[in-house]
């Protein structure tokens, strides 16, 4: 009788443990099921949000640099427009019938008015001009001014004489980075065509 009361117990605790088993597996179950549930459910929000604020700091960054693209075309364009309408550099242009001596005179006041333009012009790093009323004066330093012919066998430079102003491709820097620039043309309002 002892043997099959130990039996009895022992089956009945058998019995018990197996239940304390079965409901351990079904807590830890339900517990991991339910931290799942959360982490997803965190995971979804912290992504949305995440995914809403990189999309504005790309716009901002998008329309800041749109801005400075913008401001920086019209300072380009402004600049040239300034020195276009500048009376002058027009009248110093006009070498017609003028000495050598008033030429290089000339000359050297054109330069001190380009570099001047670029210093004051933000993000400006040369301004050059291309003009035929020097080509009888010797080179004394060097400077911004430089002969037509120095740009006529351009492919832009045809296009230009039917328009006032135009972007222009500039050939490769010395790190191999193409560039553009901007060509205006000067008029003298004097001159009647």
């Amino acid at each position: 009788m002892r043997k099959r009361r130990l039996s009895v117990f022992l089956n009945h605790k058998l019995q018990q443990s197996k239940l304390s088993t079965l409901m351990v597996t079904c807590f830890i179950a339900f517990n991991l099921l339910l931290v799942s549930v959360i982490v997803w459910l965190a995971y979804q929000s912290f992504s949305a949000v995440t995914f809403t604020e990189i999309s504005k700091a790309r716009l901002a960054l998008l329309n800041e640099s749109t801005r400075r693209g913008f401001d920086f075309i019209t300072g380009v364009t402004g600049t040239a427009y300034s020195l276009a309408s500048n009376r002058e550099l027009s009248s110093l242009l006009e070498t017609k019938g003028t000495g050598r001596l008033t030429q290089i005179h000339q000359r050297r006041e054109v330069s001190k008015i380009l570099d001047h333009t670029v210093v004051v012009s933000e993000g400006i790093t040369s301004v050059e001009l291309y003009t035929d009323a020097f080509n009888g004066v010797t080179v004394t330093m060097a400077d911004r001014i430089y002969s037509v012919d120095t740009i006529a066998g351009d492919s832009w430079f045809a296009a230009l004489e039917h328009a006032d102003a135009a972007w222009v491709p500039l050939r490769e820097n010395e790190s191999g980075q193409s560039l553009i620039g901007y060509a205006q043309r000067i008029f003298d309002s004097r001159v009647v065509r």
